[in-house]
């Protein structure tokens, strides 16, 4: 009957509308699993069973090491457990692995009147000599690494006679060693003990680690003796 028709329209109409306005819960979200470098994360990227737990655990590659987590998982536990009420992001985060370096100041050399005046610490310096420092750092791994030094000369009050820093660039494995020299000279113009503070850098020139030290004396400087000492000598002759 047109009624009856009218009725049955007027139901479907309406349970049409409840669907649309309340939809079935979902069964699944979707887990979005990236790594920018360095390993892998177990289980990886795609649709979970809404509402569980998701135990991920991250991996690393050889020569790296996991750092932490990121986006809708947090901490540095390589295993997290993910809980599934919604679509997820995460993202894994590994670092190489520090390759400490290793290295010796090998020699020390004070150069006054010419190469090779004296090993440091030297006695007996001439007052008002002009010096250069040379310095051999050895690289002590089986791989090159970057080399650099640093030193400063203190004058016997503790002032500044000299600061240089130098980077030699990329050093060869064990045994090469590279030389560094002064770029200028500095006055030995006081009596006295002569100190340096050096230090030898390796790794990378941006963020160099000080791999060997050396805190001491640098030299004496000896006073001149006084030409009125000589003037009451008199040289005698003998036949």
């Amino acid at each position: 009957c047109p009624i009856c028709g009218a009725q049955f329209s007027t139901a479907a109409a309406l349970f049409r509308h409840m669907d649309v306005a309340h939809p079935p819960p979902p069964t699944t979200f979707h887990l979005s699993v990236s790594v920018p470098s360095g390993g892998y994360v177990t289980p990886g990227s795609g649709d979970y069973l809404a509402y569980s737990t998701v135990t991920l655990r991250a991996y690393p590659y050889s020569g790296y090491q996991f750092t932490r987590w990121g986006g809708d998982a947090s901490g540095t536990s390589t295993t997290y457990n993910l809980y599934m009420n919604s679509d997820k992001n995460v993202v894994a985060y590994f670092e190489k692995v520090p390759v400490p370096v290793e290295g010796t100041i090998i020699r020390k050399e004070l150069e006054f009147s010419g190469s090779g005046d004296g090993i440091v610490p030297v006695a007996n310096v001439p007052l008002g000599v002009r010096a250069k420092l040379h310095v051999w750092g050895r690289n002590d791994m089986s791989i090159s690494q970057g080399m650099g030094i640093y030193w400063f000369v203190a004058d016997p009050d503790g002032g500044i006679a000299e600061e240089y820093t130098d980077w030699g660039g990329t050093i060869g494995p064990y045994p090469k060693d590279h030389e560094f020299i002064s770029s200028g000279q500095f006055d030995l113009n006081k009596v006295g003990k002569y100190t340096t503070w050096i230090e030898l850098l390796m790794g990378t020139q941006d963020n160099p680690e000080v791999v060997d030290r050396y805190i001491g004396d640098l030299c004496t400087v000896k006073a001149a003796v006084p030409e009125s000492e000589f003037r009451g000598f008199e040289i005698t002759s003998y036949v």
